[in-house]
Parts: C-alpha cells; structure tokens; sequence
C-alpha cells in the first residue's frame, strides 16, 4: 500500500532533526517515494536576505549528506512565512505528506501557537510532527478521528475513513 509519493520534509535548525530527518529518509525509502527537503528563511534586507539562503544551503546539504547514497532528495531553500509557504507548496504540488521535527514550544509559542499548531490546521495534506528522539520503527500509530455535529455525517465519515487509510498505510509502511 505505497500511498505516499510525495514527501515534503520542512528543516528547521532550531530544533534536533538528525531523527526525523532519518525517519523521512526510511518513509520515503519504503515507500519509493520523492523526498524534498525544505528550509525557509524569513525575508530580510536583500543583502541579508541572499546570505541567510546560501548559509541554510549549505547546512541543509551538511543534513541530507548522509543520506544521498540510500535516496535522491531535493533540497531546497525558500524565502518567506514558514506556514505560508509550506501550505502554498502544498496546493501547488504533489505533496501528498508533510513531515518535520516537532517543536518545543516555549510559552509565547503556547500561547500564540507554534508552527506545528499553525501546519496542523491550515496544511491542505497530512502532517506528521515528529518528536526529536523518534524511532527508526514504530509499534502504535494513533491516528484522531473526527466527531463533530455541525459536519454533515457523510463527509466526516469519508474524512474519518481518509485518516484511518493514512494511518494503516504509516503501520504498513514501518
């Protein structure tokens, strides 16, 4: 059940990634699926702005180098809003699943909301936030179903059976 196809990995080198990034590399393996690896800086002054993208070019290279061997991935720095661009990517591409080493968010974060937060609302695909010391492997996959009386219930249930499809093929895929 290769559902995946597309995957789309968001760097982020404020959080430990080696794990995820590992995790991402294995789920596209075992899925013979396309891995694009993707860091976003925010827009700055141009000089800034041009320095800051050639900096995370050669860190997201440092990142992915250990894995070129095993799979062809696509890196690529984008300038912009984090979210914004990742959603916009999304409706643009093929991207079937977003991955990302989940935040540690400090209070503001809390309170406001993190990007992860932000990606698993506004995301138009899957999202899956990994913790930092994810396994190569995992033994349960919970997966949230949908229960709400506004939905009219033909629809949450194609959603509901949506994410127990995506589910099984994550259980199926490890």
């Amino acid at each position: 059940m290769n559902r995946f196809k597309h995957l789309l990995y968001i760097a982020d080198p404020g959080v430990a990634q080696s794990a995820a990034i590992a995790r991402a590399v294995t789920l596209a393996d075992n899925n013979q699926a396309e891995l694009t690896v993707v860091d976003v800086v925010p827009e700055m002054a141009d000089n800034l702005t041009l320095a800051r993208v050639a900096e995370r070019e050669q860190a997201l290279a440092d990142v992915i180098a250990p894995f070129r061997q095993r799979l062809q991935i696509h890196a690529e720095v984008w300038v912009g809003e984090r979210v914004a661009e990742v959603v916009h990517a999304v409706l643009r591409g093929p991207h079937d699943l977003v991955l990302k080493a989940a935040e540690d968010p400090d209070w503001v974060d809390r309170l406001f909301g993190s990007d992860d937060l932000q990606l698993l609302r506004e995301c138009p695909c899957p999202v899956w936030p990994m913790a930092a010391d994810t396994r190569p492997n995992y033994s349960v996959i919970l997966a949230a179903l949908g229960f709400d009386a506004d939905t009219p219930a033909a629809d949450e249930a194609a959603l509901n059976r949506r994410i127990l499809e995506l589910a099984s093929s994550l259980a199926l895929s490890d």
